[in-house]
């Protein structure tokens, strides 16, 4: 095999997490594969910088496998900010447990995220049972 690192790399178009769990797409798939597919490609996976509704700036650092849209978070500088020297742990929020009207990521890499945000679906309320 040939791997080249000046491969281009392109985003998904969309959202695929809101597909999976609303669309015609989503419902082609048992609950148990969209429950799986969740677990372990979150929507938001751990070590992603995000930007807060508030403006506060966070690295996400455990996912949510009740709800995916609303991981843990530990609040950090803005990117501009941080200096390697700085080892000052930031609160960490676990979103699954705040208000989703009060706190919720608008911004992921960049991207206006808000629109893609889902509610915990149903099935992942099994989650649990793995």
């Amino acid at each position: 095999f040939f791997f080249s690192s000046r491969r281009r790399h392109t985003r998904l178009q969309g959202d695929w997490s809101s597909d999976v769990c609303s669309s015609d797409l989503g419902k082609k798939f048992d609950n148990e594969i969209r429950r799986a597919l969740f677990t372990v490609a979150p929507p938001f996976s751990p070590g992603s910088i995000v930007e807060l509704n508030d403006g506060r700036y966070a690295a996400v650092v455990d996912h949510c496998a009740d709800d995916p849209c609303r991981p843990t978070v530990q609040v950090i500088p803005a990117p501009d900010e941080l200096r390697s020297d700085d080892e000052t742990a930031g609160e960490s929020i676990e979103l699954a447990k705040v208000d989703s009207k009060a706190l919720w990521i608008a911004r992921s890499e960049g991207q206006d995220v808000t629109k893609f945000q889902f509610a915990a679906p149903a099935f992942m309320a099994a989650a649990a049972v793995w």
